[in-house]
């Protein structure tokens, strides 16, 4: 089943130039046969797309979508605002700009923005008050930590964030944008006109495109004084509306503290952490492309 949807995939979503993995029209056929066979047993959804009868219901279906697992790659108010990086001037081995061309990006469109997601192959799904309020990706989740202050019966007074938390991240943010195992186990096929959704399968994600356009946009906002001035007009709007301390058992908001210079600050940490992350858990020339992560190594190597 693995390799009949990665055949499927790159042989319909090669790169944006319209190349492909798969060139051979025995392998298509193949495909088709297979996958004809073996979606037998679906049932539509609301979203429009055919889901594999696996025996569980729309709840646990977002459950498994959305639960957040530690995973903390940006703020999550970051996701409203963050926009598109351009690929003007961009180094030839960037791996975002490989896939999504080197043309001068559309500064209205956000990152996360549906259309650019799908692009990178991960599977945006309707926005969610209750599990997805910025209509991401399936996988791509808001966690949410709570921090605590010191009290004199904690044997470790001067550790003030959560088990799942981050020293630094805690004087960053409260609320972190993560991926959870769905992002990376969910894939979707195209065929015959209809979408079909399997969850458990192999996801088709572009996952060093993904890290490292993230980079790159995060980067771009630094450099940029009219590109920083959108971003952090929008983020300060999202932070003035967190609750306040007190209001909830959190005792720490640290996003109400924030003006626009703080928030530059917290643009440069988390790039540099990202930055180094990708460095860390880049394959050098071996590039993984579609469909491929080797999560083992990512995973130990903090998927945050």
């Amino acid at each position: 089943m693995i390799n009949v949807m990665s055949c499927q995939f790159t042989s319909r979503h090669g790169s944006d130039d319209g190349s492909s993995g798969v060139s051979t029209h025995a392998i298509r056929g193949l495909v088709m046969l297979l996958v004809a066979a073996s979606l037998t047993h679906t049932a539509a959804a609301s979203d429009g797309r055919e889901h594999l009868e696996q025996n569980w219901d729309s709840d646990q279906r977002h459950t498994f979508w959305f639960t957040p697992q530690g995973s903390q790659l940006i703020p999550y108010d970051w996701v409203f605002a963050l926009e598109r990086p351009s690929c003007v001037g961009a180094p030839v081995t960037s791996q975002y700009c490989s896939h999504l061309g080197r043309s001068k990006s559309d500064i209205a469109s956000r990152f996360f923005d549906p259309d650019h997601m799908d692009r990178l192959r991960y599977i945006p799904v309707p926005a969610n008050s209750d599990s997805n309020r910025a209509g991401l990706p399936i996988g791509f989740t808001e966690d949410d930590v709570c921090y605590s202050a010191p009290s004199e019966v904690d044997p470790h007074p001067e550790v003030r964030f959560a088990p799942d938390g981050d020293e630094v991240h805690q004087g960053i943010a409260g609320k972190w944008l993560g991926l959870n195992c769905a992002a990376c186990h969910t894939a979707q096929i195209d065929y015959a006109g209809k979408q079909y959704l399997i969850e458990g399968a192999p996801a088709m994600g572009e996952f060093e495109a993904l890290m490292d356009g993230l980079v790159m946009a995060m980067e771009q906002t630094l450099s940029d004084p009219k590109r920083y001035s959108r971003f952090a007009s929008k983020v300060l709007e999202k932070y003035a509306e967190a609750a306040s301390p007190g209001e909830h058992e959190c005792v720490l908001v640290p996003e109400k503290s924030k003006d626009a210079d703080a928030l530059k600050a917290d643009l440069g940490t988390i790039v540099e952490e990202r930055k180094t992350w990708n460095s860390r858990n880049s394959g050098g020339s071996l590039t993984y492309g579609f469909g491929r992560l080797d999560a083992f190594n990512s995973i130990l190597n903090e998927v945050r």
